[in-house]
């Protein structure tokens, strides 16, 4: 066994000193405990705002912060293979997801998204960009997951953007979808259909698009930071079409993700590499951009998870972290969890408070750290998480999802579990603006 030394929450734990007030909640032109959809105009979120918020009931783990203080990392072989889900219902989620947003997560990123087990995809959450995908407009957000308009033989979904067993790619919400000639990007309230050969993996809509399609990447959108090599200084920002990334030595990919200033891609051999922005690629490099990805250095990398200016991936089940933030190192920086771990979520910046992350470790308990005035760590408690504190979960868990303010986890029964804030129904418990300082669970469709 090895120690590591934490020196990423603790840079964070000093932010947290300045940090003056919590977010303050926003307008609401009509809401009540039991409905199931509402307007929010522009609304802040409530982080830190606590008035009936959920207090921990009995199951909560007593000891969840001290499991976390003498945590260590393993050399030794590691099974990084997540678990699967044995749906037992109709109502029951296959996978977890995240939709992103223009505006960022303190006011329009807060929500949800499930692939449930019938192939179609339900939404939850904030609805200021239409990515609900429920047709409804935008600003209505909705507090019980509704279907996504029109999808079905889903097989996977990230952020805002699905595939279908075809290879057909779906997308909602806001994102360069090569559907309007005069910008870049466009708000679609329902899932457009992008005129693209069938694709095996699709990254989250953010400035830009990426697709992997047999094995090869492709990528459009924004064109200033070097995600899309050929057509780098394009500006103002305009639609165009998708750029082949060779990748090299005949590379093959199986997984394809960006930030708003560097892109990644996950080969079969556990390698990841990476072009964009010098701030965001997590390697050494003399350009900036980078157009040309090259190799970062970890190995037997399993997971990635990004964020609009950071990212982290899991290597021989630790996690490690880098990124363009001020508080973030530009090189792989490891990260101490109470065991190793399958899986990863981190957060975007909000308004300079400081971040948070969760992981699923080998045994399937969740771990969450940082930030954690809306209670989003899932201890029971709202105080800063300075080493990561296991969250009481009724079964184990495959996939975590963060946003700044709230936290969803798919255990391997299907069911979806959400804690945090609330104030656009994130929680997807049928309540707006009451927050759970424990996990509540989704009403799944």
């Amino acid at each position: 066994m090895r120690s590591t030394k934490l020196r990423l929450l603790d840079r964070h734990a000093i932010g947290a000193l300045f940090v003056l007030a919590p977010l303050v909640g926003g307008a609401l032109a009509t809401a009540c405990g039991s409905d199931e959809s509402v307007r929010f105009d522009d609304a802040e979120s409530d982080a830190g705002t606590r008035d009936d918020a959920t207090a921990p009931g009995d199951e909560l783990d007593a000891g969840a912060r001290a499991d976390a203080q003498d945590a260590t990392t393993d050399d030794g072989p590691f099974d990084a293979a997540v678990r699967e889900v044995s749906c037992e219902s109709s109502s029951c989620a296959i996978a977890l997801t995240h939709p992103t947003t223009r505006k960022g997560e303190s006011t329009s990123g807060q929500g949800f998204c499930a692939l449930l087990y019938d192939k179609t995809v339900a939404c939850w959450g904030s609805n200021t960009d239409g990515q609900l995908g429920n047709g409804l407009d935008d600003g209505v957000a909705s507090a019980i997951p509704q279907h996504v308009v029109g999808l079905s033989n889903i097989v996977s979904v990230n952020g805002a953007c699905a595939l279908d067993e075809d290879g057909a790619a779906w997308c909602w919400g806001f994102g360069p979808f090569l559907q309007d000639e005069r910008g870049y990007a466009t708000v679609a309230r329902t899932p457009v259909k992008l005129p693209i050969p069938g694709a095996t993996r699709i990254s989250a809509p953010r400035l830009n698009l990426c697709v992997l399609i047999e094995g090869e990447a492709e990528c459009w959108g924004f064109a200033s930071y070097g995600l899309a090599p050929a057509t780098d200084g394009v500006l103002p920002p305009a639609a165009i079409a998708p750029v082949p990334i060779p990748m090299p030595d005949g590379a093959k990919a199986r997984d394809i993700f960006h930030t708003d200033f560097a892109a990644f891609v996950l080969g079969d051999n556990g390698k990841l590499w990476s072009w964009g922005s010098r701030a965001g690629v997590g390697r050494v490099t003399s350009f900036s951009p980078d157009r040309n990805p090259d190799s970062i250095a970890l190995e037997g990398v399993t997971n990635v998870s990004v964020a609009s200016r950071n990212a982290c991936a899991v290597a021989n089940g630790i996690p490690y972290c880098w990124g363009s933030d001020a508080d973030y190192a530009l090189l792989p920086e490891p990260v101490v969890t109470p065991e190793r771990v399958v899986q990863i979520s981190n957060t975007d910046s909000v308004a300079q408070l400081p971040r948070r992350w969760c992981a699923v470790g080998g045994s399937g308990a969740v771990y969450c750290w940082g930030y954690n005035a809306s209670g989003q760590a899932g201890d029971g408690t709202t105080e800063y998480a300075m080493t990561a504190v296991k969250v009481p979960l009724p079964a184990p868990a495959v996939h975590v999802e963060t946003t700044a303010d709230s936290t969803c986890a798919l255990l391997d029964t299907g069911k979806v579990l959400c804690w945090g804030s609330n104030y656009y129904g994130q929680l997807g418990n049928g309540k707006f603006k009451i927050p759970s300082l424990v996990p509540v669970e989704v009403l799944l469709p």
